[in-house]
This record gives C-alpha cells, sequence and structure tokens, in this order.
C-alpha cells in the first residue's frame, strides 16, 4: 500500500507514482490518495487499485482509525509506504492496526507548521527514511527523541514524469501540456529553474541573480527561464515577481513557462540549474539536471543537493552562500567564462549522478526496509503471546500509573513496540523510553550481552524467557515485602543528610513502622540548621548518635563517603544512606514522588522495609548493596569521563560497562566492607563541584552510577527492592 498525500504534478506524488509503477512488478499495489489532483488517472492506470480520500476529512482522530480498519480488513498490506509525512494521520493508524509502515520523510521538519504531524509519525513508523542527511538532521533538531530511532538516508534516483491527460489540461484552458512556444537554445548563456512559483522556491531570488548579472555585472548575454505551475494561493507571489521582473528592466530576459509533459527541451537548452530554493529537501528536477549533464548551482544549508555539489571538485564552487544573489551571480559569470561544462564537466556531471541517484537502488531499499519491518511485526505478534503466556510481565513497573487501565495485552504491545523501535538495546543510543518490564530484569544488558544471529530482530524478554530465565549481569535478586522477615541480629546505621531540616519528620514516621531501629547519624549544612534537627528529633522521640554540620559542597554523597567511616568505626553491619530530596530541575510533585519512592522502598511507612532489607541482608551474606528498582535505564550519559577517572583511582575495571543498574538518586543501604573500595578513595572536598551543581556531569553524579562497581570489586553483588504500588 502507497499512501499518497495528494496526486499534483509536484516532487512527492511524482515520486509515488514512480515507487507504484517499479512495485507493481512483483506486488499487487494499493494506492490510498488523501487528495486528488492532475495525475490521479496516472496513478489509477499504475496502481492495481486506487482509493481516493475525501479531502474535507483530518484523519489523525476517529475517522483515521476508522478508516485504517477498513483499509486492512479490505487489503490486509504487507506493509505500507507513507510518501510524505503529510500522510502522518492515515500512517500512523496502519501501524496501529498492525501494518508497518515505511515512511518517506521529504520534509524539512522546520517547515511544518504543526510539530504534531511528523512526532506522531516518527513514533509510530516502523522505518525512517530520509533523502538527505540535512533534511535527517533538521527533524532530529526538531525532535530529540528521533535520535534513538535507526534510521536511513537513501537518494531517489532519476524519474518519469506522469502525463497529464488532455481533459486536466482542457479543464485548465490549455490546449495541451506542450513547451508552447520555446524555441530552444538562442545563443545566450542560459540558466534554468523549475518548480511551482512559490516562496519556498525563491522564484524571486532567481529574478534577483539575473538583476545582479545585468546591472552589476554588466552581463547581458544571459537568459533565465523559469518552468512551473501557479498555484491560486500564490496568485499574489506570482504577481510580485512579475513586478519585480519589470521594474528591473528584466523583460526578455526572464522568461516564464507553466508546466509541461516534457522538460526535456529545457534541460537541452540550459547551461545551469539554479536550484534558488530556501529550502528543498531533494528535488527531482535537480537530480534530471544532473543526469542531462546540466552543471548545479545551490544555496548551502538549504537541502540536500548542496552535500552533494559540494563533494565534486569541478562543482564545489557552485555551492553558494545562503541566499546570496551575488555569490550566485559571480558563480554563473565565472561559468560563462570558463565555457567548459560542455565537455569534461558536462561529462563528469553526468558521472557524478550515476554515482548518486539510484532508483532501482531506491526500490530494492524501501521493499528491503518493508519486508524487514513485516517480519518484525509478526515477531512482535509471536512475542506477545509468549509474554502473555508466561504471566511475568509488570505493566506499571514498566509503563507507570498510566498503564493501570489498559489490558495486559495492550501494554505488552507497547512495550515490545518501544523495544522493536530502539532495537538493538546494546547499542549506547538506548534511552529511556521504555521501562523495566519485570522486577530484577534488564533487557539493555540481556540484549548487549545476547546479540541476535544474522542480525534479526527479538525481544530481549522475550528470548530471555524462552531460554528459561539464564543468570546473568542482566537478572538480579529482587527483595518484597512478600518475602517476609524477622527479627535480624545485624547491626544498622542509618545516615541521613537534611539539607532541608523539615523533612526529617517524614523521614521518622516513616522509620516508626520498623521493628528494627538504626542508629541515626544526621549531616546538615550549617550550625544553624542542627538545632532545628534535635529540637525535631525530640519531639519525635528519636535520639540520634551524632548531629553534626558539613560544607554545603558535595552534597549528600560527599559527607557518607568522607565522614562516615570513621563514625561506624566497624561496629555495625549495615548501614542505609538517604537524604531529603528536593531538586530545582524537578517540580515540586516530581520531587515529593521520587523521594517518597525510595524512602518508601528503603525505609517504609507503607511496610517495615528496614526489617525486610535487614532479614534479606541476614538471609544473602554474598549481598553487599541493596538499592530501589528503578523503572528505567539512564546510564553513564555525560558522566562516563569523570567515571571513568574515578573508577581508576578506585580500582574498578575500566572500561566500564555500557549499560547497568545503580541507584539511581544516591539513596542504598549496604554492608560498609562493600563499600571500603569507595571509603578508602579519599575524595577531597575541592574535587566536588560548587553550588548551585549542574545537572549532570560532576563527580558526585558518577560515583552514585559506580556505586555497583565498587561492590562487586569488594566481592559482592547486588539486590534490589520493589514494593508494589510505589512508583515513581
Amino acid at each position: 500500500m502507497v499512501l499518497l498525500h495528494e496526486a499534483s504534478r509536484s516532487g512527492a506524488p511524482i515520486l509515488g507514482w514512480n515507487i507504484i509503477n517499479e512495485l507493481k512488478i512483483d506486488h499487487n499495489v494499493v494506492a490510498v490518495v488523501l487528495k486528488t489532483g492532475p495525475i490521479i488517472a496516472a496513478i489509477q492506470s499504475a496502481a492495481n487499485e486506487t482509493v481516493i480520500l475525501p479531502t474535507a476529512t483530518a484523519w489523525d482522530g476517529d475517522d483515521g482509525a476508522r478508516l485504517a480498519h477498513e483499509l486492512m480488513s479490505t487489503y490486509s498490506p504487507l506493509y505500507v509506504i507513507a510518501n510524505s509525512g503529510l500522510t502522518s494521520g492515515v500512517a500512523v493508524h496502519m501501524e496501529e492496526c498492525g501494518a508497518p509502515v515505511v515512511a518517506l520523510v521529504h520534509e524539512f521538519a522546520s517547515d511544518r507548521p504543526n510539530t504534531d504531524t511528523l512526532n506522531a509519525l516518527f513514533k509510530h513508523a516502523s522505518r525512517i527514511v530520509f533523502p538527505a542527511q540535512i533534511v535527517a538532521d533538521d527533524s532530529l533538531a526538531a525532535y530529540p527523541d528521533l535520535d534513538v530511532r535507526k534510521t536511513v538516508i537513501q537518494a531517489q534516483g532519476s524519474m518519469k514524469i506522469p502525463p497529464i491527460g488532455k481533459a486536466v489540461w482542457a479543464e485548465a484552458g490549455r490546449a495541451d501540456a506542450t513547451c508552447g512556444q520555446f524555441m530552444g537554445k538562442d545563443g545566450r548563456f542560459t540558466v534554468l529553474g523549475i518548480g511551482s512559483i512559490i516562496y519556498r522556491k525563491g522564484v524571486d531570488l532567481f529574478v534577483s541573480t539575473a538583476d545582479f548579472l545585468q546591472r552589476e555585472l554588466g552581463r547581458h548575454d544571459i537568459r533565465f527561464i523559469w518552468v512551473g505551475q501557479t498555484i491560486a494561493s500564490e496568485m499574489r507571489y506570482r504577481r510580485a515577481i512579475e513586478a519585480q521582473v519589470k521594474k528591473c528592466g528584466l523583460e526578455g530576459v526572464v522568461e516564464y513557462y507553466d508546466e509541461v509533459d516534457n522538460l526535456d527541451p529545457f534541460y537541452e537548452a540550459a547551461d545551469l540549474f539554479l536550484l534558488s530554493s530556501r529550502f528543498d529537501p531533494l528535488p527531482n528536477v535537480a537530480i534530471d539536471s544532473m543526469f542531462q549533464g546540466v552543471p548545479v548551482a545551490c544555496f548551502a544549508d538549504a537541502g540536500g543537493f548542496s552535500e552533494i555539489v559540494s563533494k565534486c571538485s569541478l562543482t564545489g564552487d557552485l555551492v553558494l552562500p545562503y541566499g546570496s544573489v551575488s555569490a550566485a551571480g559571480r558563480a554563473i559569470a565565472d561559468l560563462m567564462d570558463a565555457r567548459r561544462y560542455r565537455g569534461e564537466l558536462s561529462a563528469h556531471i553526468r558521472q557524478q549522478a550515476l554515482e548518486h541517484f539510484d532508483f532501482d537502488g531506491y526500490i530494492r531499499k524501501i521493499t528491503s526496509l518493508g519486508h524487514e519491518a513485516a517480519e518484525q511485526m509478526r515477531q512482535k505478534r509471536r512475542d506477545t503471546k509468549t509474554i502473555l503466556e508466561a504471566n511475568v510481565f509488570n505493566k506499571e513497573l514498566c509503563f507507570g500509573e498510566q498503564a493501570r487501565d489498559k489490558t495486559e495485552q495492550a501494554v505488552i504491545a507497547e512495550y515490545l513496540e518501544a523495544i522493536r523501535f530502539h532495537w538493538p538495546l546494546g547499542s549506547s543510543r538506548a534511552k529511556l523510553h521504555f521501562g523495566r518490564p519485570l522486577p530484577g530484569f534488564n533487557p539493555l544488558i540481556y540484549d548487549l550481552e545476547h546479540p541476535s544471529k544474522n542480525g534479526v530482530f527479538r525481544d530481549p524478554l522475550t528470548d530471555y524467557l524462552r531460554k528459561g530465565k539464564p543468570q546473568g549481569r542482566w537478572a538480579h535478586k529482587v527483595i518484597e515485602p512478600s518475602d517476609g522477615f524477622g527479627a535480624s541480629p545485624l547491626r544498622t546505621a542509618l545516615h541521613g543528610h537534611f539539607h532541608y531540616p523539615d523533612l526529617l519528620e517524614e523521614c521518622l514516621q516513616s522509620l516508626s513502622v520498623n521493628e528494627t531501629k538504626p542508629d541515626l547519624f544526621i549531616t546538615t549544612t550549617n550550625e544553624g540548621k542542627i538545632q532545628k534537627i534535635n529540637t525535631i528529633l525530640e519531639k519525635s522521640g528519636w535520639e540520634a548518635k551524632e548531629v553534626w554540620a558539613v560544607p554545603n559542597r558535595g552534597r549528600n554523597i560527599f559527607p557518607f563517603i568522607t565522614d562516615l567511616p570513621e563514625r561506624l568505626k566497624g561496629q555495625y553491619d549495615i548501614v542505609c544512606h538517604i537524604h531529603g530530596e528536593r531538586s530545582k530541575y524537578l517540580s515540586a510533585d516530581r520531587g515529593v514522588r521520587w523521594r517518597s519512592f525510595a524512602w518508601q522502598h528503603l525505609v517504609g511507612d507503607r511496610e517495615p522495609m528496614i526489617d525486610i532489607v535487614a532479614a534479606a541482608f541476614s538471609n544473602n551474606p554474598d549481598v553487599g548493596l541493596i538499592f530501589p528498582e528503578a523503572p528505567y535505564f539512564p546510564g553513564w550519559g555525560v558522566n562516563e569521563g569523570v567515571a571513568t577517572e574515578l573508577a581508576d583511582r578506585i580500582g574498578v575495571e575500566t572500561p566500564l560497562p555500557r549499560h547497568f543498574d545503580f541507584p539511581n538518586g544516591a539513596m542504598f543501604w549496604a554492608r560498609p566492607e562493600a563499600l571500603k573500595p569507595l571509603f578508602e578513595l579519599k575524595l577531597d572536598l575541592s574535587e566536588v563541584p560548587v553550588e548551585p551543581l549542574p545537572l549532570d556531569g560532576t563527580s558526585l553524579h558518577a560515583l552514585e552510577r559506580l556505586l555497583p562497581l565498587v561492590v562487586e570489586k569488594a566481592g559482592y553483588g547486588y539486590a534490589t527492592t520493589y514494593v508494589a504500588d510505589v512508583i515513581r
């Protein structure tokens, strides 16, 4: 199935028509056209079946969903080619119905007034193809999440132009689509431009270049020809161009011709094709010019053609500063004087066209992507069945509260879609776009250490289940309240850092549900806050082993690794580290949720987690670190460099693992001896940043990520806590 946003005689629809003609050699092809136009008869003739949609309908809502279901039930397409970002409404619904979409995105995202259009396509399409790197980069700038998608850069090749029937020309008030009065070459240096007369195509810049050549450079042996239709909505621009030509005295120099069926006479007459567009991804007419041996001049950063022209030593000077008509005029004058284009240059340009543009190769790539996506869609259905039957998927851990009202099957399908779009997960590009599917399992680590054979997609969770849940770095022990607990003989301590003393009261309430009463070591950031803390302790009936002030530098982690070891003095078996989390980078609500999440998993008060954690340490002597099971997978990010330096000092093996689990937020329980390599680091206060602390990339952010590796160096493993319904 090929989706076309319209049947106009412009770039994307012409490409779509050519795609249909090539695909129908081996496929039954259904064309779905969102808006009819002059090449609709050609599309109907090419496709096995054509569906023309009513143009008054917006297809991004319920109407689109119903349409997609009807198209699926009628045609059951193997895959869908969305021939433009403007087909997003239908394309997204087709993908949701189970037909994988290969999206051909020719548009610049920055040129789209409605960002939701492309955003939906980028989120849902199985494959995304850009014609040039500059178009992909433009989309990435507008949609940063696109970075984790595996996109394809593939230029189209030279294409045929669909004929327009006599009835269409008659309706337009023309007898035919010939070039009529065009007389071909007349001895003057001829500059050609082709496209609809719209602002984006820079027709005014085209005319201004002719004016510069004639007025500023005194070149009168020039002829500028523009071929293209006038669009009713752009009549004001067309009249402005006509006025520009008249006021600049360019009558007889600048000529206009309406769209034609055959452009060959114009290419034969041209000495240069001036791509004057302000932005134009990769126009077909410029490609055709190169195949005709006509050099192309274009503006830098205006489209994909500048990438191609700049690579050629003979044409590199035809990439012009953006929008500069003076540079365009001088480049044309130089070319006029050189007069080399009909020999060496023309042959070289044809060779460049053959090397860069291969329409057969373009079709092979698209069909390959389509069949690959179709197989992944089938695999997704098989994997959904496997996960459902295993009955292990934790939808709330994976997707949070938003998953509570969704069926198990719907959430699993959503998870698998995220995996499919971001696979392979072993890549360092994998980010926080999906959650943990069940406690104790890290799909990123599993995928990294179990690469699929022949690069064929497979979901790591499904593979893990089918192989009988093999043990390894990707799976760790999980401690839950249902595990039970009893009196623990372990000596316990708790270090709490409270820059905000008022949060201590909440912490003490959480402590109170436990039979185990740890010795309290409390730090704050000035002497005045010590009195507030002592008052809260006294009112709550608690007594701290020690309360002391530290510099407001190094946050919670610095006093823990520098001040606490000498106070523990080997008298404690396990120690908890928490802090009163408030962040200027998070909303007040998110800050509370984050703090509550950590405290409920490590202390209480919903469950007596101190008792539960102490029992887990007693029963698992090999466990040296316990921290909350985080739903997401933050990695090293910008912290890897400083983390590597610290790892070398601590004695942790490098290079560091690409994917890993760690106590996000630096709250945890640990055996002091398991942290001995960290305590022996002797970190100096000068090595930690001053406030306000950057959002990321400091030694403190690196240290929390290194904790599991430090524990491993000391000969221990780690476990996580999981309290159902406590979601961060």
